[in-house]
Order: structure tokens, then sequence, then C-alpha cells
């Protein structure tokens, strides 16, 4: 799957992430929002996202 959105992009990173540690995928997306975006979770993280690009 070739993700075409920022959203999907990061639920694939999350996924690989799920699968290279062996963690379920709520705590891949916990892990990847708080670490690399510095996020305080996972809907903080795609909120942004989901309202596009600023103007």
């Amino acid at each position: 799957m070739v993700p075409n959105t920022l959203h999907e992009s990061i639920k694939v990173q999350a996924k690989r992430l799920r699968d290279l540690f062996g963690i379920d995928l709520t705590t891949a997306k916990y892990v990847l929002a708080r670490g690399p975006y510095g996020c305080a979770d996972w809907s903080d993280l795609c909120t942004p996202l989901s309202e596009g690009p600023p103007l």
C-alpha cells in the first residue's frame, strides 16, 4: 500500500512499528505520536492532518 495522504502515511508508520516491536497497534500509535511527532496522543497527531494544510 502506498499512502496517498499524511494521515495514511502515519497509519502505515504505526503498523510498521507494531510489526517491528511486536506490540499492539494502539500502543504503536501512542509511541509514534509521543516520540518522533511530540504530540500528546494519537488523536492530537491526527487532528491537524484532518484539517488540511495551513493557509
